[in-house]
């Protein structure tokens, strides 16, 4: 009996020679997938304008004096304007504000880049990993197809037992299985992809951009630094507040006996120091805030360190592990070659061939699925440092 085993296709193409997806087009999926989710926020914000240089509304009152003696009194209606204008520390703090304001804005925005990031890095890697795992099912089948053919005509022949075809017909069934399922995962991996980035297709790879965490910069970490200098902000702005420059202008309306006259008036109230003094309810809620403040920038500080270092060291085994998995898929090619020989030499029998067979092929597949892994280790370590795509 002869039987010539069909050899697989060398299907492995190093993933590093793929690495040409420029920056742009990563950016692009970013910024797709932002807008698709910000179409959907339900939340809406008025539009209020901004004090540039009145402290506080504008106050009127009126005042009406009744004489009880016509004789040697008068009947005066006085009418009084308020205006409390924003002194120049008050100016510097709005501009403080507005600063402040806007780097507050911007770090939320990177927070919302790098959880789009997280989600496209994990989707698109677990998508290649499944990939790879599904070409590995449809290369066995496709060896025990042809396997099964020859044995079939053996069979026919009496060169071979019925019992080598009935474990063949077993072994495709338990792996078309298996392919139907790998099947249905792609299909629900491929309409997340598309509903998240708006492409049909994924591209061949992600590039990541290089990092150093030397200086921990992490949009978590910089939302609370600047969490702490509003509040502070906001204190002094409501110190400030007690010392504002005031300006009252009136007329009143005189009418007695000796005639009607109106008078119209002026004054001007300026503190003479500038007040940073709180209240005391204020100042205790400004140091609870600030002891809350400080236990979750070192509570994240830890965690995002814990992360990273967890994700460096991952990178690294798995590095290691990419060489030894190719070590292990260059003998493979050899061991098959020799596997064949013992089987047509008759020295194992189908059970024993299929079996080593799909061992040998996984060691192929170990070694793609470590590069794709060892490639997600690396965006889950940029990931970890707060580097979006």
């Amino acid at each position: 009996m002869s039987f010539t085993r069909i050899k697989a296709p060398k299907i492995f193409v190093s993933l590093s020679a793929l690495f040409f997806l420029n920056n742009a087009f990563a950016n692009d999926l970013v910024d797709y997938a932002r807008s698709n989710i910000l179409e959907h926020d339900p939340t809406t914000l008025q539009t209020f304008n901004t004090r540039s240089w009145l402290a506080e509304p504008i106050t009127a009152s009126i005042m009406r004096w009744q004489t009880q003696d016509n004789a040697i009194g008068s009947d005066e209606t006085e009418l009084l304007f308020e205006f409390a204008f924003l002194t120049p520390k008050q100016h510097e703090l709005l501009q403080s504000s507005k600063q402040l304001s806007h780097q507050y804005h911007v770090v939320q925005q990177q927070q919302v880049d790098l959880w789009i990031s997280g989600t496209i890095r994990q989707l698109f890697w677990e998508t290649q990993q499944a990939e790879v795992e599904q070409r590995f099912i449809k290369h066995t089948i496709d060896a025990l197809n042809k396997m099964l053919a020859t044995v079939e005509l053996q069979v026919q022949q009496k060169q071979s037992p019925k019992y080598a075809q009935l474990i063949i017909e077993q072994r495709l069934n338990s792996y078309n299985v298996e392919l139907n399922k790998k099947q249905v995962e792609l299909q629900h991996f491929y309409r997340l992809w598309q509903q998240y980035t708006g492409q049909a297709q994924l591209p061949d790879t992600l590039e990541e951009p290089n990092s150093d965490s030397s200086n921990l910069t992490h949009p978590s970490v910089q939302a609370i630094e600047l969490q702490w200098q509003l509040a502070l902000l906001n204190a002094e702005n409501n110190a400030a507040s007690q010392s504002n420059w005031r300006v009252t202008a009136g007329v009143k309306d005189i009418r007695s006996v000796a005639g009607t006259e109106t008078q119209l008036g002026i004054g001007l109230a300026i503190p003479l120091t500038f007040s940073r003094t709180l209240s005391s309810l204020d100042l205790d809620a400004l140091q609870r805030e600030q002891s809350d403040i400080n236990t979750r920038l070192k509570t994240t500080v830890i965690d995002i360190q814990t992360r990273i270092a967890q994700r460096r060291s991952q990178y690294q085994q798995l590095q290691q592990q990419v060489e030894l998995a190719k070590q292990n898929a260059s003998i493979s090619s050899q061991a098959l070659d020799e596997l064949d020989a013992l089987y047509r030499q008759h020295q194992i029998d189908t059970k024993m061939y299929i079996e080593r067979l799909i061992e040998q092929l996984n060691y192929q597949k170990f070694f793609q699925l470590t590069q794709v892994q060892l490639q997600m280790a690396k965006a889950q370590l940029n990931q970890a440092q707060g580097v979006s795509l």
